[in-house]
């Protein structure tokens, strides 16, 4: 099974451990722009791994925009710029995750 890339879409952007819920709202062959969505933690588990958020799309967040890395073993991977160094981003789920350890 394939999974489209969509506008309206659900995105989670990685930084490092941590990560972050979007909304695609552009998509083309070479690029495709996302959002920083709203988020709210919803569990009372203090300072743990397991975390529970909702979330909310937000046409204002802050944008990303990312592109294929052309080259290099990460070649073919969608990444903040098409930069290898680049944050990498997964589609078709959205999810928040604070690592309280660094």
């Amino acid at each position: 099974m394939i999974n489209l890339v969509v506008v309206g879409g659900p995105a989670t952007i990685y930084s490092y451990s941590d990560r972050y819920p979007g909304t695609v709202i552009s998509v083309t062959d070479n690029e495709i722009i996302v959002t920083e969505d709203n988020y709210k933690r919803i569990d009372n588990n203090g300072m743990s791994e397991s975390q529970e958020y909702e979330y909310e799309s937000n046409s204002d967040g802050r944008k990303f925009v990312f592109r294929k890395v052309r080259s290099g073993k990460l070649k073919g991977q969608w990444r903040e710029n098409g930069l290898s160094t680049g944050m990498p981003v997964n589609f078709n789920y959205r999810q928040k995750y604070y690592d309280f350890s660094f």
